[in-house]
């Protein structure tokens, strides 16, 4: 087992890992899960069916039916759902595939220069750039003499390159960095390149529900999209909104708000993470003898504090631990607080599409599970690292 971490940032950092869909839960348009043999990554379906042998060294997960690979030479291209080479492993670096195109790198390690790509692998955009990244809501950001701004579908250059750092537009603005000598600060910007959030934050910030927490004076509060604050600084910590809801702490304890800032739950819980599929999770008592239950929307307990660890429901099952650490047993329980999967793995995941990732210390060996505990896949550590979501 890993060494123990601190709860609460440890739920923060899945809460987010859900919210942004990372790995491969991100497959878009297929039912495919990466694997990796021998050092060589392919793709299953939901049943173990190699649909995919694994011949790369790396693959990513589907956009628009497309996933890009690197071959032994360490070159990148594309292949379809199928397995088919749809674009030749040709480039140093390459980009998903987003609203139609994709940024390519062509050169050497030296001297690298991108541009953007159709799915038949014709170049769209024949300008060169120092780095770029994915179309997104009609967008992209590229770097140019060292700084980053903003290209639209034709290429052109529609906010000029002064950024340090840039990220993707999502509800119509976007998060971007500046930094001096001993400072990196981060702020959003609108479609035209004005600050709708001066930069004030050390760490690249997400909006959740078009609500975002920051702080001032040592109090937390939510902005909107529009830069405007909704509701006032106040809580000693805060989560994310989630279905509606967020967690905030108040004098110790943790509650939860709607997004007007009425609390709607009582500060009462030692711990709380973000609502999932109509529940979320809490912990009282004392670290190192903290329970943990699930709550609804009222505040009411739906499955009493009993387990040792427990994470957010995915699909309608939750991961859970009994013991403590080093000696922990994770298995998956239902909406009910029912065992559907027994505690007998060393680590587990979210499930998607069917699916989620377990270890056995015993037997050193990963999985594939499916919702009724059934072992679909197994592969060695490289491929478990490859394809978890996180890790307890």
């Amino acid at each position: 087992m890993k060494k123990p971490v601190s709860i609460k940032p440890l739920l923060l950092f899945l809460t987010l890992i859900v919210l942004a869909g990372q790995g491969y839960a991100q497959n878009d348009s297929t039912n495919l899960f990466p694997i990796r043999v021998d050092g060589k990554e392919g793709f299953i379906d939901r049943t173990g069916k190699v649909i995919i042998e694994p011949r790369f060294i790396m693959s990513r997960a589907f956009h628009d039916g497309i996933a890009l690979v690197r071959n032994d030479s360490f070159e990148y291209g594309y292949i379809d759902e199928t397995g088919q080479i749809i674009i030749e492993p040709k480039y140093r670096h390459a980009t998903d595939f987003s609203e139609g195109m994709a940024a390519i790198c062509v050169g050497n390690h030296e001297s690298c220069e991108w541009f953007f790509i159709d799915k038949t692998g014709n170049i769209t955009i024949n300008r060169h750039y120092e780095a770029a990244n994915e179309f997104h809501e009609g967008f992209a950001a590229v770097s140019i003499n060292g700084k980053w701004g903003y290209i639209d579908t034709s290429g052109e250059i529609v906010i000029h390159p002064q950024f340090d750092s840039a990220g993707a537009f999502e509800g119509g603005i976007a998060p971007v960095m500046t930094k001096s000598t001993s400072t990196i600060k981060w702020g959003f910007i609108d479609e035209t390149g004005n600050y709708v959030i001066e930069p004030q934050f050390s760490s690249i910030p997400y909006f959740s529900e078009s609500l975002l927490s920051f702080e001032r004076d040592g109090k937390y509060g939510y902005y909107d999209t529009s830069g405007k604050i909704v509701i006032e600084p106040q809580f000693e910590e805060t989560f994310c909104f989630k279905e509606g809801l967020a967690a905030v702490k108040i004098d110790g304890k943790w509650g939860y708000i709607d997004q007007t800032g009425n609390l709607v739950i009582k500060p009462q819980f030692d711990e709380a993470s973000a609502f999932f599929e109509e529940l979320a999770c809490v912990g009282i008592g004392d670290w190192g003898t903290r329970k943990y239950g699930f709550i609804d929307k009222t505040g009411k307990y739906v499955i009493e504090p009993r387990f040792d660890i427990a994470f957010a429901f995915s699909e309608e099952l939750a991961c859970v631990g009994i013991g403590t650490w080093g000696t922990r047993k994770y298995g998956y329980i239902d909406k009910s607080g029912k065992f559907v999967i027994e505690p007998k793995y060393d680590e587990g995941g979210f499930f998607s599409n069917g699916l989620t990732a377990v270890y056995a210390k015993d037997k050193d060996t990963y999985y594939y599970i499916d919702k009724q505990g059934k072992i679909i896949w197994e592969g060695d550590l490289k491929f478990y690292l490859f394809v978890t979501q996180f890790s307890l």
